[in-house]
């Protein structure tokens, strides 16, 4: 797939370009499968998450040229996630309405992909790109299924959104779309977590420090900036009580020192 990652993060026209590459890629693939009242929408940013408190500030617009970036609107016109319905026949008792969520999006920066024997090397070629794979994959044996008798008894809903690393502003847009949240009432996330299935994860933390003065060694100083992020970490962990988490699986990681 030619997905996102091949764009400079500022560049938002070929952004957007590529995002809908990948969306037609998807669709043309989901066409073939012979679902029976196969329905794909693609849609807009809902501006409103601006006005959020989970909303994550699209950090990746601000250039030398624009070092405050561009507002919300200009970030996301033209830009969409990807909806896919299949519809159950609800004939028989039993069983919830499903969705299913997963990402086109990546960190910076790219780099070319490769195979070697049965095995994809490339940026986002497990985040998440694998589990795009996994959904289509599911759907294309679903289809196979139904050509062959079976029936589907309740509603299946694919979310292929976009910036899902930058914080999740897509995955927030569809969370406010409440004609939508009728349509499931369970949502099972796609990522890379080896194969197992948890309750969840409490949002994310990421940061970036630079210091300039000029005598202070910053390995030194690294000390005592790692403590109060740890400070913060142990912050999140204690107000996250909450019977769906009964682990407060909530954790800071400081990533890499230097490059």
């Amino acid at each position: 797939m030619c997905l996102e990652d091949t764009v400079p993060r500022a560049d938002l026209a070929g952004l957007r370009e590529a995002e809908a590459r990948v969306y037609d890629l998807l669709e043309r693939e989901l066409a073939t499968y012979g679902l029976p009242g196969l329905l794909t929408r693609r849609v807009p940013i809902d501006p409103r998450i601006e006005e959020h408190p989970f909303f994550s500030q699209v950090y990746y617009t601000r250039t030398p040229q624009r070092p405050e970036g561009v507002g919300v609107a200009e970030c996301y016109a033209g830009r969409h996630n990807l909806l896919v319905f299949v519809e159950g026949d609800g004939r028989a008792a039993g069983g919830v309405n499903l969705a299913f969520n997963a990402h086109i999006d990546v960190v910076a920066p790219f780099f070319p992909p490769r195979v070697e024997g049965d095995a994809v090397f490339g940026r986002g070629a497990c985040d998440d790109k694998g589990n795009i794979v996994v959904l289509l994959g599911a759907l294309q044996l679903l289809g196979e299924w139904l050509r062959r008798g079976g029936r589907l008894n309740r509603d299946l809903v694919g979310m292929i959104v976009i910036d899902e690393e930058t914080g999740g502003n897509g995955s927030l847009s569809l969370a406010l779309d409440r004609e939508l949240r009728r349509r499931y009432d369970s949502l099972l996330v796609l990522e890379c977590a080896s194969g197992g299935i948890y309750p969840g994860n409490r949002g994310c933390v990421w940061f970036k420090i630079e210091g300039e003065r000029p005598g202070v060694n910053l390995f030194e100083a690294a000390c005592f900036i790692i403590e109060e992020l740890e400070k913060e970490g142990r912050a999140l962990r204690a107000e996250s009580d909450h019977p769906l988490f009964p682990h407060r699986p909530v954790q800071t990681c400081h990533g890499i020192i230097g490059n």
